[in-house]
């Protein structure tokens, strides 16, 4: 409860300014080095175990994968009858030993889990009991697993030089816990993506399962991660998660998730083309003083049907539809007379001037049905 108290006032402490993420750097001292060469070769998905002893203080790992995937680092907490289960910081080195992760689970539980995006390749596990004098004696198991995963976030990926490659219309899977209550540099404390949108093209921006205190947003290419005042406007592009918006220059544009939280979490993301596409009518049904009309569906956020007694659609009528309908039933026709029918889809969004407006795509062919 101490540690999580600790954590807490740190964590608000943090939360009035967001600190520009650090830069991982090669190992700094001769001992890191003579670990990582020294690192016995793990295998997946196998249990071991350590003893902590004054010998014994950190436990190193050679992990190498050959796909893209999360690595899970699973592990018990040693235990002291004083201050309860320790937790047991996990470092991660890549082959160049660059610290490219930290974290340390602060649990009140045996059992704990850590996960972080990785490309393939060689890399190299430090656990650390967060009071090594106080577990002396003690054991931890520990296993390593992988999620092949083609659409997760990549670590060391908290800058815009480092950013995590996001692809148009992928759900992307990262965890993320910045551990407030430590001051190591590497934390895990944010997320950075670089997609490329398309000028004029729609888009929809989510993100799912957000924990704790939060802060996601998507940049313009030439904004600060730390500037969050919303523009839709090409100088100053800044929004947040749910927006349906026209992306206001082609080119590259930054998915930032900046987490004030303790503790790791999972989350979901996405960037979506959304704008309309053209659709046809399936079929115009005749009925007594209506008709139905069915089309097939497109992209977009709903349909637009159209119907007029003229060809060109003079005078004509229009009625709207959502997007989960495919159908429609068009009233108070005049009996025996002859009706154009036409459908578009539509979508709505907001302008560079955050009101609502709407992008609609080319008409159907027109199909004609007399009323009954």
């Amino acid at each position: 409860m101490k540690k999580k108290l600790l954590a807490l006032v740190l964590s608000l402490g943090m939360a009035f300014s967001i600190a520009q993420p650090a830069t991982a750097y090669a190992a700094e001292d001769a001992a890191t080095t003579a670990a990582i060469a020294g690192a016995e070769e793990k295998k997946l998905n196998k249990e071991y175990s350590v003893t902590w002893d004054d010998g014994n203080e950190e436990c190193w790992s050679k992990i190498t994968l050959n796909k893209q995937g999360i690595l899970g680092v699973d592990l018990t907490h040693p235990k002291n009858n004083t201050l309860g289960y320790i937790a047991v910081r996990v470092t991660i080195y890549d082959e160049n030993e660059n610290c490219i992760f930290y974290c340390s689970e602060d649990s009140d539980e045996e059992d704990g889990a850590v996960h972080i995006g990785l490309d393939e390749g060689t890399y190299y596990v430090k656990l650390t009991p967060q009071y090594s004098s106080y577990v002396h004696g003690k054991t931890s198991s520990y296993k390593f697993t992988l999620e092949k995963n083609k659409y997760c976030e990549l670590e060391w990926n908290n800058d815009k030089d480092t950013a995590t490659e996001m692809k148009v219309g992928y759900d992307y899977t990262g965890y993320l816990g910045s551990n407030a209550s430590s001051l190591n540099d590497y934390r895990d404390n944010a997320d950075l993506y670089e997609v490329t949108l398309k000028k004029g093209q729609l888009y929809k921006f989510t993100f799912d399962n957000a924990q704790g205190t939060t802060i996601v947003k998507l940049l313009g290419k030439n904004v600060k991660l730390d500037d969050l005042w919303p523009s839709l406007k090409a100088d100053d592009f800044c929004t947040e998660p749910g927006t349906t918006f026209a992306a206001p220059y082609n080119g590259t544009y930054y998915l930032h998730i900046y987490n004030y939280a303790n503790e790791q979490y999972k989350y979901t993301t996405k960037i979506e083309n959304v704008t309309p596409k053209a659709t046809s009518i399936k079929e115009v049904k005749a009925a007594k003083k209506s008709a139905t009309v069915s089309w097939k569906t497109s992209r977009g956020t709903g349909y637009q049907v159209q119907y007029s007694l003229n060809k060109d659609f003079k005078d004509a009528k229009s009625v709207k539809v959502s997007a989960n309908l495919d159908s429609t039933k068009i009233k108070k026709l005049t009996s025996g007379k002859t009706y154009y029918v036409r459908v578009r889809a539509y979508t709505k969004y907001k302008n560079s001037e955050s009101k609502d407006a709407y992008k609609y795509s080319s008409w159907s062919k027109a199909q004609t049905v007399e009323a009954k």
